[in-house]
């Protein structure tokens, strides 16, 4: 999960569910991490699941648990989406304008914090190279 903010309102066009409808300027987007290749290996099976309408379905085994949130990306969204629909990128051009803007990660350790900053690891090996 994140949170984001510049201090200013949103823009028509950034992500906002029920979950945020008012004209806040703080998002809670959720973004579901793929499952590393230690899951993979072990035969881990996802739980989670994205219908839509910024909601996250969680299968516990008897019955499926609904969260919504302004937004929620599946495993297999690309950095770009999340950065261009959570306002992220809009953030790093008010922070080039002198604005102070912040983008929080929280989760518990191994949930996609970094992953979701950051994105696949591929992409921030082309980055540093």
């Amino acid at each position: 999960m994140f949170l984001i903010s510049s201090g200013e309102p949103l823009e028509s066009g950034d992500v906002r569910g029920d979950a945020g409808g008012d004209e806040s300027s703080v998002l809670v987007a959720v973004r579901v991490r793929p499952l590393n290749s230690t899951e993979r290996s072990q035969g881990d099976q996802g739980v989670l699941c994205c219908p839509g309408q910024g909601t996250i379905l969680v299968n516990n085994g008897a019955q499926d648990r609904a969260f919504t949130f302004d937004a929620v990306f599946e495993a297999g969204c690309s950095q770009h989406e999340v950065f261009e629909q959570c306002g992220v990128k809009r953030l790093i051009d008010l922070a080039t304008d002198g604005f102070s803007c912040t983008v929080f990660g929280f989760g518990q350790t191994g949930s996609g914090k970094t992953y979701t900053i950051t994105g696949p690891q591929s992409l921030v090996s082309s980055f540093s190279t």
